[in-house]
């Protein structure tokens, strides 16, 4: 049986058959189920939750698809969130979440509608490698796709400088990579 195919793959790693049907019977979410929590303590590596008296602990990758530095900006002690158990932990009585499996991924948004096409950009940092852009597909700052960063190249790169204004060409995005590669148009 795959860890895919059984959601309580990382109870049996630790404990007896017994111990896992204990668990399940006295109300352990299981891997993949959807939970409700409460936040009841922000930490600079994540976010502690109440799920139904147990701990819960969405680690800071697991927040949302955008770059968070600060779990505070996610989230307000006394939010209610929704997440989806990752791994359970009888041994240390914790619930692993993440909210961010349950959002639509920008990055797919942004291949749909941006792939082939003409953006301006703005230089966030520079490289040996090249430049990083940030791109607004929307243009009003506001949709979900606006923020994505991609690579120009070296060469094409030269000259320069963080905050300059750019346009470019999207011109791959390898969406298993998580990379966005761009060229001048």
């Amino acid at each position: 049986m795959t860890s895919e195919s059984d959601p309580l793959q990382p109870l049996r790693r630790r404990l007896s058959e017994h111990d896992v049907v204990t668990a399940v019977l006295n109300g352990w979410p299981q891997r993949n189920e959807v939970v409700k929590g409460t936040v009841v303590r922000i930490a600079p590596f994540g976010l502690f939750l109440d799920i139904d008296g147990r701990e819960g602990l969405v680690r800071l990758p697991e927040i949302t698809h955008r770059r968070c530095a600060d779990p505070s900006e996610a989230a307000d002690v006394g939010d209610e969130v929704v997440g989806v158990v990752t791994d359970v932990d009888l041994e240390r009585e914790q619930v692993s979440v993440s909210l961010k499996r349950l959002l639509p991924d920008p990055l797919h948004t942004f291949a749909r509608r941006a792939f082939g096409r003409t953006l301006p950009g703005r230089v966030e940092k520079t490289t040996r490698v090249g430049a990083l852009i940030e791109m607004e597909v929307g243009g009003d700052g506001g949709t979900d796709d606006d923020g994505i960063v991609g690579l120009l190249p070296g060469a094409e790169s030269a000259g320069l400088q963080v905050g300059d204004l750019v346009d470019v060409e999207v011109a791959a995005i390898d969406i298993e990579a998580r990379k966005v590669r761009l060229r001048r148009p």
